[in-house]
């Protein structure tokens, strides 16, 4: 038994003395690599979140000033002319498109229901023609929208 024990030391020490320096630094590079590349994924995928949040934020507060212009202009009676009226429903549409298409933030969106406010302030302007409630329901989103993007950057 104890020669047993004797060989196993043996092999052991001539292990750690031969054949680990020759592997030992493989297997720190590819641990190394591996940790690397999850560091950079995880990176890559802030950036992207990061991206669509800023078309995100850009696109309602652009297109909801210009759809708010074209409801509450000075004394205008309630109505739009077919061309208002066409790029009205421009705006409206590439807001809710860039509500909708959102790859890598789809979850936040969904969870902080963005379609679903955006629907209800846009029928308020559409229907009601009410300018300040749809600014205040367009600020609320934008709120929301804003604290989500605080949890990536923190």
């Amino acid at each position: 038994m104890r020669q047993f024990f004797s060989d196993i030391y043996i092999a052991a020490r001539d292990f750690i003395k031969y054949v680990w320096p020759a592997i030992g630094p493989l297997i720190g590079v590819l641990v190394g690599a591996y940790i690397a590349n999850r560091n950079q994924r995880k990176q890559w995928i802030e950036d992207k979140k990061q991206s669509e949040y800023r078309e995100l934020l850009s696109t309602l507060h652009r297109n909801s000033m210009k759809m708010a212009a074209l409801v509450g202009a000075p004394h205008r009676q309630p109505g739009l002319t077919a061309t208002e009226q066409d790029e009205y429903d421009e705006l409206n549409r590439e807001t809710t498109q860039v509500i909708d298409d959102r790859i890598f933030i789809a979850k936040e969106i969904t969870d902080l229901d963005i379609r679903k406010e955006w629907v209800e302030v846009e029928y308020a302007l559409a229907k009601h023609w009410n300018v300040g409630d749809f600014s205040m329901g367009v600020h609320s989103i934008l709120k929301k929208i804003r604290g989500s993007v605080e949890k990536i950057i923190e």
